[in-house]
């Protein structure tokens, strides 16, 4: 027993597929900013103001490569090191969370974002 299969237009659907790429990277992309726009505008929000050094020193970063997105919210000056100890809290003080609960806010908003970038998409 044999089963044959023809493909009509294989070139086409080979120019569908590269163009889903090309949107799937889209995606990822504008997910990653939409991830870090709402983790930062909360976390600035959020964080306990003494100086008000820390909320300034919070940054987000957005990067897209291709074929992956990556976002990033946080505090790279050395200065303010002790936003870890307002975060988690130490032994004499208590926690004061501002980051985790930003960002698990914003990755429950993920797949929305993504099924809304793919219906923009594919109409």
């Amino acid at each position: 027993m044999a089963v044959r299969v023809r493909v009509v237009g294989a070139q086409a659907l080979r120019r569908v597929f590269a163009r889903m790429t090309t949107d799937m990277h889209e995606v990822q992309e504008e997910v990653a900013e939409k991830w870090a726009d709402a983790a930062y505008e909360g976390a600035v929000r959020d964080v306990p103001i003494d100086t008000g050094d820390l909320g300034s020193a919070l940054e987000k970063r957005v990067r897209g490569s291709g074929s992956t997105a990556d976002a990033e919210v946080g505090v790279w000056e050395d200065e303010e090191y002790y936003g870890q100890f307002v975060e988690f809290g130490t032994s004499k003080m208590a926690a004061q969370p501002f980051m985790y609960p930003n960002a698990s806010a914003a990755n429950r908003q993920v797949r929305g974002w993504v099924r809304e970038g793919i219906e923009k998409r594919i109409g």
